[in-house]
């Protein structure tokens, strides 16, 4: 069982409540203020725009960085309202785990058709999930590709080429014993048909 995992589970169940009403295209603030509607109403516990000092060398530094949320005390809630979440979001994130010695953070962005999120961990195994791709809370490991950045450990990468050969073969294998998945660069991974009218896809064999 992950870290919290029952608290992030409701934090993002807050998320999605918000999301589904609003859907994309507001502005950060709209969402924040609306996930701090929706927390109350599901009885989640949260500080909104907590401070968060800054050290150097043991010396306090006369800026602040801001969180949007810290939940249940102990899980950093940063939201974003972009195209699509990037490196310089993670780190940002990263950076508040550090500065609190907090454990669990979540990075939610409301700005796509569906809601997108990654949980990160400041722990020793430095987890990493990507929305949709890690439902089990399974091992991680370098995808070897550049717009992915971490799998499950059980899951294979292969190069394209390759694929429709595998597909072909495991076609005469019944389909219980198969699990297709689609690999968008903008969407991440999805069980294969779930989102058959999105983004540009290779299909990938688990």
């Amino acid at each position: 069982m992950l870290e919290y995992e029952n608290e992030t589970e409701m934090i993002l169940k807050a998320c999605m409540n918000v999301h589904n009403e609003l859907g994309s295209g507001f502005l950060e603030p709209v969402y924040q203020s609306a996930l701090a509607v929706e927390f109350k109403m599901l009885g989640i516990p949260y500080e909104q725009e907590k401070k968060i000092n800054v050290f150097y060398k043991g010396v306090k530094l006369d800026r602040e960085y801001y969180a949007d949320f810290i939940c249940y005390g102990k899980i950093i809630v940063e939201l974003k309202a972009v195209f699509q979440i990037v490196k310089a979001h993670k780190a940002q994130v990263l950076n508040y785990l550090s500065a609190t010695k907090s454990k669990i953070g979540l990075l939610v962005n409301f700005g796509e058709n569906s809601l997108k999120w990654q949980r990160i961990s400041n722990l020793h195994e430095k987890e990493t999930a990507l929305a949709g791709s890690n439902p089990r809370g399974n091992k991680m490991k370098d995808s070897g590709i550049d717009f992915f950045d971490k799998i499950p450990s059980t899951w294979e990468s292969k190069k394209i080429k390759y694929l429709f050969r595998l597909v072909t073969e495991l076609n005469h294998l019944p389909m219980d014993e198969v699990q297709l998945l689609s690999l968008y660069t903008d969407l991440g991974v999805f069980p294969h048909g779930e989102q058959e009218e999105r983004g540009n896809k290779a299909v990938t064999v688990e």
